[in-house]
């Protein structure tokens, strides 16, 4: 009897796990292994939504979660690997071609990042890193420049929450706007997750390693940049896997998303 594998949650991490999983299966010694995905809900697709409007709004379409994907992972990411993979399974599921919109860097879409703040929305590209600006009391400097010097503060764990390790670096009296006002929007928005209980490790992943081994965040950074590393670069990864037109998507586009499939018209 081919053995049974149960997969919990039917959102993108569900299904995507599925995915992989039926693949390696078709290889292996188990290719009549059945797959089971359970999803509480009527529908699949998590946190990721899409609503049609009616004509009175023109018809257009209403995203209650992530609109976007990023080909250029964030200043936390410790590389590219997974904005490729993205890519890569669209190829395979025959949707990249009719589906795939990029926008470009220079775009006011990408350019401008707004968060929802005291009943105001706030642009954070007018937040000066000298002079500071909403939703931080402060110049961002003199918040680096505490984290800079607080060894005290430094403690090996396996993992913590991100409002854990935020206040854990920048201290009571400055974490508040850090947390509260900027890193907790933003990763709502992109996560659909609270700071009190999002991994550390997981999101901030890059930061999390740099702090657990050389006792602050800036001090790693400072320390990359000096010391000389391996070439990692992207560049290398097209050219290992046979994917060189995707570099020149990373070079033009930053973030990208995917035509609804009831108007597959032009980008």
């Amino acid at each position: 009897m081919p053995p049974t594998i149960g997969i919990l949650g039917g959102g993108i991490a569900g299904l995507s796990s599925a995915y992989y999983l039926a693949r390696k299966l078709a290889l292996s010694k188990y290719p009549q292994a059945r797959i089971l995905l359970f999803e509480r809900t009527p529908r699949f697709g998590g946190w990721i939504r899409t609503e049609q409007l009616g004509e009175k709004y023109e018809s257009h379409l209403f995203e209650s979660a992530a609109r976007t994907l990023r080909l250029q992972t964030g200043l936390s990411a410790t590389n590219s690997h997974s904005a490729v993979n993205t890519l890569k399974l669209l190829e395979d599921l025959n949707i990249f071609n009719e589906q795939f919109c990029p926008i470009e860097k220079n775009s006011p879409v990408n350019k401008n990042r707004l968060i929802f703040y005291k009943n105001n929305l706030i642009n954070l590209n007018d937040l000066s890193v000298y002079f500071g600006g909403k939703p931080l009391s402060y110049p961002p400097i003199v918040y680096g420049l505490y984290e800079y010097f607080s060894d005290k503060r430094r403690l090996r764990v396996q993992d913590e929450t991100v409002k854990s390790f935020l206040y854990r670096r920048f201290g009571d009296f400055l974490s508040e706007d850090i947390v509260e006002y900027l890193v907790d929007p933003l990763l709502k928005g992109v996560y659909a997750g609270n700071v009190d209980s999002l991994s550390a490790r997981s999101i901030m992943k890059k930061f999390f390693e740099l702090e657990q081994r050389h006792g602050s965040i800036i001090k790693g950074v400072l320390k990359n940049r000096k010391e000389k590393r391996k070439d990692d670069s992207i560049h290398h990864l097209f050219k290992d896997l046979n994917l060189k037109d995707y570099e020149k998507l990373f070079q033009k586009y930053s973030i990208y998303y995917l035509k609804s499939i009831r108007n597959l018209s032009k980008c």
